[in-house]
């Protein structure tokens, strides 16, 4: 996948015909090159800095969403922060992280668990008022990383309402790649990419998702997006809906110990 940045093309055309009218260097000035970029792979044994875990560190988030539904488009805004409240053992010698998130008052909104073990990063459960777990816990990076690796999931969940949800999904990792994050100013994060795609079933209807994740060691999640689409009835009136939501989030700020 491209680097997620767009330049105008009048801008680049501008800086070629001035480092040509300058002479390769003429006038004495040599352009500094850019720092590199820290890799986005790590030594074996060393996966769990994908996702490093302390109680009360943070992740703050750019978000932004747009939802078609039934032909009706409503585009969102705002900025989330996982803030890391508890940390657990998890069953095969890991930890289980519990993180509230918080809205752009400072509220919290939901609440979400991840788990790192010596087999991989899951997502193990999630919920606004109460968590509700995923049977198994989704498996989202596995350890150790190898990039064009394929891995499928198939599991299920219950939503707010109560109701049982089936999902299956077939992941790729991806590789490193540079990523633009929303942090001042702006930085350029080499990150381990995995994409998934797959199928979600409901009692109210079915739907498509995909989706790709970004993640720099000793950083976390810097970049996650996602696409979901809809066809069933709308739990509250029972009349035919279709939604589609794209979601992005793109690390703002990030606080760890």
């Amino acid at each position: 996948m491209n680097r997620i940045c767009y330049w105008p093309i009048g801008a680049t055309l501008a800086v070629a015909l001035l480092a040509g009218c300058s002479g390769g260097g003429a006038n004495g000035y040599v352009p500094t090159k850019p720092p590199a970029l820290s890799a986005a792979t790590v030594q074996p044994g060393q996966e769990a800095t994908y996702f490093p875990f302390a109680v009360d560190d943070q992740w703050t988030y750019e978000a932004t969403s747009r939802t078609v539904i039934n032909g009706r488009v409503f585009n969102g805004g705002a900025q989330i922060t996982y803030r890391l409240k508890k940390l657990t053992p998890s069953p095969d010698g890991g930890q289980d992280a519990t993180f509230d998130i918080l809205d752009d008052k400072n509220k919290v909104s939901s609440h979400e668990i991840w788990r790192v073990d010596q087999h991989g990063i899951y997502s193990v459960g999630s919920g606004k008022t109460a968590i509700h777990m995923t049977t198994p816990p989704q498996l989202v990076l596995p350890f150790p990383v190898t990039v064009d690796s394929k891995f499928n999931w198939k599991g299920t969940m219950t939503n707010d309402q109560g109701k049982l949800t089936q999902e299956s999904l077939a992941a790729t990792v991806d590789g490193q790649e540079p990523v633009d994050t929303a942090e001042e100013p702006t930085q350029t994060r080499n990150a381990m990419a995995v994409e998934n795609s797959g199928s979600i079933k409901s009692p109210d209807g079915n739907g498509n998702v995909a989706s790709k994740i970004w993640f720099t060691p000793k950083v976390g999640i810097v970049l996650f997006r996602s696409l979901a689409q809809y066809v069933g009835k709308d739990p509250k009136t029972g009349k035919p809906v279709q939604i589609q939501v794209e979601l992005l989030r793109r690390l703002k700020a990030v606080s760890l110990k």
